[in-house]
């Protein structure tokens, strides 16, 4: 009980993700992009834009999953089974007397997704290729995305 009340709600998860101070303006000017001279600010960038533009990135990756959603309808269940297993980890839920440790869930979770994959397989391929294509696409703008000068003094 005191793990869950230390924890973040889901509501405050998701206001604090969109709750963003960052105009679309700044999102969408590519006159202060460049190629980063070195790994390490290679690094900065990404921890620095990530936090920046969290908002726009999480509403591009929304918004592909659900056309993605749309266009391959199975993936509902792959949705679902992630909600139930975290659901499970979180709570330990009792059915029938029965106790759903973690191991348990867990265990449950990957036997379904292993008979998800088997009569599935196509979708699985189709979900890691967009997790792919994003995580290029979102990696790459923050990479390329001059950190503030007032940023780079601190």
């Amino acid at each position: 009980m005191e793990e869950q009340s230390q924890s973040p709600s889901v509501q405050n998860i998701f206001t604090n993700l969109l709750n963003s101070k960052t105009p679309p303006k700044e999102f969408f000017n590519f006159t202060k992009t460049s190629i980063p001279q070195s790994i390490d600010l290679a690094k900065k960038r990404i921890c620095y834009n990530l936090e920046k533009f969290k908002t726009f990135y999480c509403c591009i990756a929304l918004g592909f999953s659900f056309i993605f959603i749309l266009f391959k309808p199975s993936v509902v269940l792959l949705i679902g089974l992630g909600v139930l297993c975290t659901y499970g980890n979180i709570h330990t839920p009792t059915v029938n007397g029965f106790k759903f440790t973690r191991m348990y869930t867990n265990s449950l979770t990957t036997s379904l997704v292993l008979l998800y994959i088997i009569f599935f397989n196509n979708v699985i391929v189709s979900v890691l290729a967009l997790i792919c294509l994003l995580t290029l696409g979102i990696l790459t703008h923050a990479v390329t995305i001059e950190e503030d000068e007032v940023q780079e003094d601190v």
